[in-house]
């Protein structure tokens, strides 16, 4: 995803993409997909947080198009992200 952005490639279809791929992954590698789907919108959040709110709505709007409910699910991931302290380093 930080790839799609350096090249101002569209986030949305990237992540809609990254997500369709989930299924296949999980079965190659033995891990649930649900998880699988998590932390990829917590990877795909973390971009979204550096590209704007409106690349964030954007993508949010497609994942829920794409995955029904997973939308919301993506919100509350950008939202713990946004209220996440930062930390500092040691």
């Amino acid at each position: 995803m930080g790839g799609m952005l350096l090249l101002n490639k569209s986030l949305p279809e990237a992540a809609v993409k990254l997500l369709h791929e989930m299924p296949a992954i999980s079965s190659a590698v033995h891990l649930d997909c649900g998880d699988l789907m998590t932390w990829g919108m917590e990877g795909i959040a973390e971009v979204c947080h550096l590209a704007g709110h409106e690349v964030r709505h954007s993508v949010q709007a497609a994942i829920e198009e794409n995955f029904m409910g997973a939308g919301e699910a993506f919100s509350a991931v950008c939202s713990r992200l946004e209220t996440k302290p930062t930390e500092s380093p040691q």
